[in-house]
């Protein structure tokens, strides 16, 4: 298989999630109304509005999508070797842009956390999934002694997990 050129549009929507006073950080379009957004800056998930600008792939003629996010699941692994913290954004309304899904089970997604050592964008792009361009682990924000106190003012629950397993599971639990 070739790689495309770097002048060829991404074959998957690109999705960026905004908030006010918190930079742009790209996410995957993993359904048609929820957006994984791995290793999340703290900001991102302390935002009281959320917005995910999606721009078509390489599909064509789509138009750009932006789309209120109106729900965060903040998931934390920690199983004393392996550190990850996801955002599983749900949209207020299902996006219009055509997307591959890979198929996966929670198993195989369980597999490929632990094969990249929690390098959820790493995992993500082993099971197919377009990675955006930029996209990287950001160890700070999972490097503090607690990742319970990964929230901020937002009142975002903190769902914890001690084994790769279980938190592969939930992450698959919005299919």
């Amino acid at each position: 298989m070739t790689s495309p050129s770097p002048q060829s549009p991404p074959a998957e929507p690109q999705v960026t999630v905004r908030s006010a006073g918190v930079p742009a950080v790209p996410g995957v379009l993993v359904a048609d109304d929820v957006v994984f957004v791995p290793h999340p800056p703290r900001g991102l998930v302390s935002a009281e509005l959320l917005t995910a600008e999606i721009a078509p792939g390489a599909d064509g003629g789509a138009a750009a999508e932006s789309l209120d996010v109106g729900g965060v699941r903040l998931l934390c692994l920690d199983d004393g070797r392996i550190r990850a913290v996801l955002a599983v954004l749900t949209l207020t309304k299902p996006s219009t842009l055509r997307r591959r899904v890979p198929q996966y089970t929670a198993a195989l997604f369980e597999d490929a956390v632990a094969e990249y050592g929690g390098d959820l964008w790493a995992a993500l792009g082993s099971l197919g999934y377009g990675v955006p361009a930029g996209a990287r682990r950001d160890s700070d924000a999972e490097s503090g002694p607690d990742l319970r106190a990964f929230t901020g003012l937002s009142g975002t629950p903190v769902e914890m997990y001690d084994s790769v397993g279980t938190f592969a599971e939930s992450g698959c639990g919005w299919r």
